[in-house]
C-alpha cells in the first residue's frame, strides 16, 4: 500500500520505505532518512503544513 512522505510529499511503498516512524500512535514511512530527521526535529510543523511541503 502506497503512503506519502510526510516532509517531500514522494509516494512511497510501505514494504520498501527507507524509514519508517512512530509519531504519536501514528505509523509514518519515509522515503530516506534525511526526510525523518527533518521530521524529528519540527513533527508538528511537518504535519501542519501538510505533505509536499518541504521544511527549511
Amino acid at each position: 500500500m502506497p503512503a506519502i512522505d510526510p516532509i517531500c510529499g514522494m509516494t512511497v511503498e510501505e514494504s520498501k520505505a527507507a524509514v519508517i516512524y512512530n509519531y504519536k500512535g501514528t505509523i509514518y514511512y519515509f522515503c530516506n532518512i534525511r526526510c525523518k530527521e527533518k521530521f524529528e526535529k519540527d513533527a508538528e510543523a511537518a504535519l501542519e503544513k501538510g505533505s509536499g511541503v518541504k521544511l527549511q
